[in-house]
């Protein structure tokens, strides 16, 4: 829960240093008190180092290193700061199918820009407060990309005691 100075760190990671303003003015109107930013996904993982972030916003357009191969990297890479934290994808770009390659490199979550301070709000609120099992499975490793409860699934692929075991939720 987003109530008080300290509870959430949030990392805003965007190449775009008008945007950051925008993302901490909005995060400081939500009460969340943490923020730290960077401007591409090299220096967000120096930047992890020593905030520790409850949850990442990142652009997928960013150049030297996009959001793409940020989130892989702190996802499976061996020395990832943390690998289960949660990820919300914050992209100008809605071409067909960005919303599987974001499901598929591991992102818990996107949002579209422009962004409203209710959307930004509503995706924070639902990664943090309704958290999804992390999966490894091949070369994967994030959020269970179904959003079906485990009662829900006909066989054991999905339980915590399954081959596709959780690994930390």
């Amino acid at each position: 829960m987003m109530t008080g100075k300290g509870e959430v760190r949030i990392l805003v990671v965007d190449d775009d240093p008008n945007f950051r303003r925008l993302m901490r003015a909005i995060l400081s109107a939500i009460s969340t008190a943490e923020i730290a930013e960077a401007g591409d996904g090299h220096q967000a993982l120096q930047v992890m180092r020593d905030f520790a972030p409850t949850l990442i916003l990142v652009d997928w357009h960013m150049q030297p290193m996009g959001g793409a191969e940020f989130i892989s990297h702190i996802r499976t890479h061996t020395d990832s700061p943390n690998p289960l934290v949660p990820i919300v994808v914050v992209t100008g770009h809605a071409e067909s199918g960005l919303a599987t390659q974001i499901r598929d490199v591991g992102a818990d979550d996107f949002v579209v820009k422009p962004v409203s301070p209710r959307t930004v709000l509503g995706r924070i609120l639902r990664v943090l407060q309704a958290p999804r099992l992390y999966v490894r499975s091949g070369d994967y490793m994030g959020p269970d990309r179904r959003r079906r409860t485990q009662e829900n699934l006909p066989d054991d692929r999905r339980r915590p005691d399954g081959p596709g075991a959780k690994v930390d939720g």
